[in-house]
């Protein structure tokens, strides 16, 4: 339920779900899960992408926040791993303006100018990306996200969704 609040801004009334997964694994059973019960599933990071009136719409909608997934290692093959949450500025300093905080907003969101030089950049060095489809469908597709890639077309996709299409786990 939505109420106007004297600035004419809307604000969100009624309470919606928010859950916190502790992992990949966690995200992958919440969306398989909504999936299987007709709920829609919102994919939030650090909450930077949205207006400050946001509010949910829809009846039966998850926000699934990922901003807790922050680990950034070397797999077996000596090449760094980040998941969504890991902060923009642990991947390009403090120095470095960038309108996303997290890796996840960066590839998945839209920005300034500034910010989508360096999304950008992103895109073009990942090797894969590890995704969850709106079915809870976890999966692993090569990078970069480009249309000059043929195999990475739909990496390509969810890098400009915001999270309607899938939801970004990771990046190597």
């Amino acid at each position: 339920e939505l109420a106007e609040t004297s600035d004419l801004k809307l604000l969100q009334t009624t309470p919606y779900v928010v859950v916190a997964p502790r992992d990949a694994q966690g995200v992958v059973h919440i969306v398989s899960a909504c999936a299987q019960s007709g709920w829609r599933v919102m994919a939030l990071g650090s909450g930077g992408s949205f207006p400050g009136n946001f509010a949910i719409r829809h009846h039966n909608t998850v926000a699934v926040m990922l901003r807790q997934l922050r680990e950034a290692k070397l797999n077996e093959s000596g090449r760094v791993v980040l998941q969504c949450g890991v902060e923009t500025k642990a991947v390009y300093g403090a120095d470095v303006p960038c309108e996303r905080k997290t890796v996840g907003g960066l590839i998945c969101g839209h920005g300034n100018r500034d910010t989508l030089h360096l999304a950008n950049d992103l895109r073009e060095r990942v090797v894969s990306f590890e995704t969850v489809d709106a079915m809870g469908i976890q999966r692993m597709t090569p990078g970069p996200a480009s249309p000059a890639f043929a195999l990475a077309s739909g990496n390509s996709v969810i890098s400009h969704s915001r999270g309607r299409l899938g939801i970004l786990l990771s990046i190597t």
